[in-house]
């Protein structure tokens, strides 16, 4: 019997893991095997949490930050902070924004930075990016993240934007030097959403991952 014939998890991650290298999914679920870890990137895991805290202020107060109030991003102004009570759990890393599949028996989860919630009530996933790079740059990877999430929120019976945001926190390098002092340009960008792929990829690599032989390479 398969070891996978109880429920299964599949994070963000791993799906994106799966969708990069079958592989590599496979040899991860069954037997620990990771690729080389990346740099971790403590600066912008430092810049996360102090925009949610900052964040987190304005909703306190029922208003909306002005890096997004002021953004000139006309679908805005119809969009608050979302306050529901499920909030915490969905920023949570462990358990996040998660959807049970009953016929695959299997669960798709992700933890989100932040959510709007418009007047008609629809939800639009916020995430937050810092980076040192002259340009910003919205790679496919950042698009099949808020793909994967709104997805989850589809099936989980919520209305969905049909767009999602990115709030971009780039660093300002100043000619005089760093001064102890780090500054930031914030900009947001919008993107359509476009979840018709990730129904179709989960269930593919539900199947790898209940497959008893590891994939060819």
């Amino acid at each position: 019997m398969s070891k996978f014939s109880n429920t299964l998890k599949i994070s963000r991650s791993g799906l994106k893991l799966f969708l990069e290298c079958p592989r590599c999914f496979w040899l991860d679920l069954h037997h620990k095997v990771k690729r080389p870890p990346g740099y971790p990137y403590t600066l912008s895991a430092a810049v996360d949490y102090m925009v949610k805290r900052e964040f987190d202020g304005f909703r306190e107060r029922g208003e909306l930050p002005p890096v997004l109030a002021l953004s000139g991003v006309e679908e805005l102004k119809s969009a608050k902070l979302y306050d529901g009570d499920n909030l915490a759990e969905w920023r949570n890393n462990f358990k996040g924004i998660a959807y049970w599949d009953e016929g695959l028996n299997a669960i798709l989860y992700g933890a989100v930075d932040d959510v709007l919630e418009f007047n008609d009530g629809s939800l639009a996933v916020v995430d937050y990016k810092s980076s040192g790079s002259k340009e910003i740059t919205i790679y496919d990877d950042y698009q099949k993240q808020m793909d994967i999430y709104n997805w989850i929120l589809k099936q989980k019976g919520y209305e969905t934007y049909p767009q999602a945001f990115f709030v971009f926190y780039q660093v300002q390098k100043d000619e005089n030097g760093f001064n102890n002092v780090m500054r930031f340009r914030e900009e947001v960008s919008p993107v359509k959403v476009n979840m018709d792929w990730v129904g179709d990829a989960f269930e593919k690599a539900v199947e790898v991952a209940r497959q008893d032989e590891a994939p060819a390479s």
